[in-house]
């Protein structure tokens, strides 16, 4: 996955210039690594299958960008990842544990 390199700020900025998917990756250091299914060939080409554009933006849980995240979006989960669509509503959250199959299954629906 491509990751945005600036804050949330931006992110929600660029998407609504290019009116793209946002997708936010929390990630709870605590938990261990999940960025390497993201970073996948397989799972990226079902992002970019099912979406025209979009802004992927990680970040860790307690850090400042999670939490201006959580104050949009209420996060449940200490490793989640929203899928959020061009008027600002989720459109999928994925959090958890999950085989490749079944998180390609999720991302092919949205």
């Amino acid at each position: 996955m491509e990751w945005f390199s600036d804050g949330v700020a931006e992110a929600i900025s660029k998407c609504r210039r290019e009116q793209a998917l946002f997708i936010v990756y929390i990630q709870d250091e605590a938990q261990g690594a999940d960025s390497e299914v993201w970073d996948n060939q397989e799972i990226q080409s079902v992002v970019k299958a099912n979406t025209c554009k979009s802004v992927a933006l990680k970040v860790y849980h307690d850090s400042i960008e999670f939490r201006q995240f959580s104050q949009l979006y209420p996060v449940f989960q200490r490793t989640s990842v929203f899928f959020i669509g061009r008027r600002g509503s989720v459109l999928e959250m994925i959090s958890g544990p999950m085989s490749m199959a079944l998180r390609r299954r999720k991302l092919q629906r949205i």
